[in-house]
C-alpha cells in the first residue's frame, strides 16, 4: 500500500533537499552542502547531509566526491 502519490505515482518515500550552500574552491571546483530529509514506510522520518564536490570539465560540471552523514 502507497503512502503518498506524487504526480500521479504511488510511492512509499517521501524525500527533500533543502538549505543547500554552494562555495567556491579552488579553480574549477565548488563545494555544494545539503540537508535531506525521508519519510519511510512506517513514517520514520531519516536526516542526512549531503557533502558534494564538484568539477568544471570540458563535458560540463561532474560530481567529484559525494558523501552523506546520516544523522
Amino acid at each position: 500500500m502507497p503512502l503518498f502519490t506524487i504526480h500521479g505515482r504511488d510511492t512509499r518515500e517521501l524525500a527533500t533537499r533543502r538549505r543547500v550552500v554552494v562555495s567556491e574552491g579552488p579553480s574549477d571546483k565548488v563545494r555544494v552542502r545539503s540537508e535531506g530529509l525521508r519519510v519511510v514506510d512506517g513514517g520514520a522520518a531519516i536526516s542526512a547531509v549531503y557533502e558534494d564536490e564538484l568539477r568544471r570539465t570540458d563535458d560540463g560540471w561532474r560530481i567529484a566526491r559525494h558523501a552523506i552523514h546520516v544523522k
